[in-house]
């Protein structure tokens, strides 16, 4: 029964935590890629 609880718990609450964050970086101009950022080289 935990499982189930925890379960749907997750799937209510997911998107809107992702929907907060989201929010919160279009507010501060934060880009959030999904993508890892390009490694710079050496400046040598």
């Amino acid at each position: 029964m935990k499982i189930a609880l925890s379960s749907a718990l997750t799937t209510v609450f997911s998107p809107i935590v992702f929907w907060i964050l989201f929010a919160l970086a279009h507010r501060f101009e934060f880009t959030i890629r999904d993508e890892p950022p390009r490694k710079r080289r050496p400046a040598w």
